[in-house]
């Protein structure tokens, strides 16, 4: 019986030391204020999509693009629905928000979970 435990007890450790992925299904995220941009932006998270809008600070006009996005190593790379559209950049996500990749900048924060 020891060796039974002590056997699931292994195999449960290493099943959590391989997912270490972040689960973000619904949760939202608000773009970091720049201000110099004439847009405010956020993402909602879904199952394995995310909807990502753009507001015009000026207008108040809304832009929408849903993605579709995949987690590897806490690492969020997205793969648009639409063939014009392309997402050059990955984001990171850590305990004070998701970092965008290329310049290694903070550009999201938690909204919900």
């Amino acid at each position: 019986m020891k060796k039974l435990t002590l056997s699931l007890s292994i195999v449960y450790v290493l099943l959590l030391s391989c997912n270490n992925n972040k689960n973000i299904k619904g949760t939202e995220w608000a773009g970091i204020e720049d201000t110099a941009s004439i847009y405010n932006v956020w993402m909602q998270f879904q199952d394995t999509t995310c909807l990502y809008v753009t507001q015009s600070k000026m207008t108040g006009y809304k832009d929408t693009t849903y993605l579709r996005y995949h987690i590897n190593n806490d690492t969020i790379s997205f793969i648009p629905f639409d063939e014009w559209v392309s997402v050059e950049s990955n984001l990171l996500i850590t305990d004070n928000g998701l970092i965008e990749t290329k310049k290694n900048v903070l550009a999201f924060k938690k909204v919900s979970k």
